[in-house]
């Protein structure tokens, strides 16, 4: 009888370490599904990484590559400026652009939008005993030319530039550093003062 009861404690005991061992075991397993697939989802987000890391180093290659081009292209456009330099003579092209620009002011002001085109840059202007010009001329210079400093307008007398023109360009050229217009008579000394006070370097 005792060893009945006994028989009996014995094998409830060992079914209930079954029952612990097989939930442990469900546990595992479920732990061990979850630990799969985190490590799936983490090796594709590795592989992605790592794709993009080997196209961006590749990106770098090849801009590095172009970079490189670019920096021998640029050496090699130093070099044949400074080629160009040895062979042109900075003062004489200027001085041949102040010779040629009086030259090419014609009989009617039209044609002098042509040497703004040609010239954009001027600071030199010398229309000493130049063809005929007016106030529309004066214009045109005040317009292209705002850094202008030098401006000679001597020897030509017919009564086309007015105090109008005078007042445009001392109020747009404020660098002008000379200014001859002495052999015009026409001039009031109003405009005379506005020179004076507009262009303080002359």
């Amino acid at each position: 009888m005792v060893t009945d009861q006994k028989h009996s404690s014995d094998s409830t005991y060992s079914k209930q370490e079954v029952i612990r061992y097989t939930k442990k075991l469900a546990q595992i397993f479920r732990l061990n599904e979850q630990n799969a697939e985190v490590y799936t989802a983490l090796s594709g987000e590795n592989r992605a990484l790592k794709k993009q890391l080997e196209d961006y180093h590749f990106q770098h290659n090849t801009l590095e590559r172009k970079v490189k081009r670019l920096e021998k292209d640029v050496k090699s456009l130093e070099t044949e400026l400074e080629d160009l330099n040895e062979c042109i003579d900075r003062k004489a092209v200027v001085n041949s652009i102040h010779e040629i620009v009086p030259l090419l002011i014609g009989k009617k002001d039209k044609k002098f939008e042509d040497i703004a085109d040609l010239f954009p840059n001027i600071v030199h202007l010398n229309l000493y005993n130049s063809a005929e010009f007016s106030d529309k001329t004066l214009n045109r210079i005040a317009e292209s030319y705002p850094n202008l400093k030098y401006l000679n307008l001597e020897e030509y007398d017919d009564g086309l530039i007015t105090d109008k023109g005078l007042y445009v360009v001392i109020n747009s050229c404020h660098k002008l550093e000379y200014l001859s217009i002495s052999s015009y008579k026409e001039f009031s000394e109003i405009a005379i003062w506005n020179v004076i006070h507009s262009c303080p370097r002359i």
